[in-house]
């Protein structure tokens, strides 16, 4: 893991072409994360044709030999997540790029998080999920429309080979989602 890589983002990808390159696209165009992590559990020419026309180092793809399921893609991005902290979105999640640039300003403050926690709202600006944390008025809907895990954002450098070892058990679970 690298000090100077800061903020990686990882994209868990399942036959939705179309949706991650969108994504990759607007996540080049904004040029803040370190490292951009594509898994997909579907081999899509259209997508690894995007991935390998792009003359832009910071993109990572992982393509599965075969669909290993939600819990095993998301365990492949965050193991091979260089950088400090990790993002992990839906290929379908927008991101809002003056938010996210000043939360890597934030990031560059050498804050010590273990997890931040993304504020989740609406496009009229309401809470999207009734959750304790969202009566925090500290915090606000920073990097974009993300739900799920995509609302908060993991220190990688905590994860030890201990702990990944623990996620990868769990992710070879049958039935495990997150």
């Amino acid at each position: 893991m690298s000090k100077e890589k800061k903020l990686a983002i990882g994209i868990p990808t399942y036959k939705r072409p179309d949706f991650a390159i969108k994504l990759i696209k607007k996540l080049v165009s904004i040029d803040i994360y370190d490292q951009i992590i594509v898994s997909s559990n579907s081999v899509e020419i259209e997508l690894i044709k995007f991935i390998d026309s792009l003359d832009y180092p910071k993109v990572f793809f992982n393509q599965q030999k075969k669909n290993v399921g939600m819990a095993r893609n998301y365990f492949d991005v965050i193991k091979i997540c260089e950088c400090e902290y990790l993002h992990i979105i839906s290929d379908e999640d927008e991101i809002y790029d003056d938010n996210v640039k000043l939360f890597y300003s934030e990031l560059k403050k050498n804050i010590d998080s273990s997890i931040i926690i993304v504020g989740v709202s609406t496009k009229d600006d309401i809470v999207y999920k009734d959750t304790s944390w969202q009566k925090n008025k500290y915090l606000r809907n920073s990097l974009g429309e993300t739900a799920h895990i995509g609302s908060s954002i993991i220190n990688r450098r905590l994860i030890d080979d201990s702990l990944l070892e623990i996620l990868y058990r769990y992710s070879e679970k049958e039935g495990a989602v997150y």
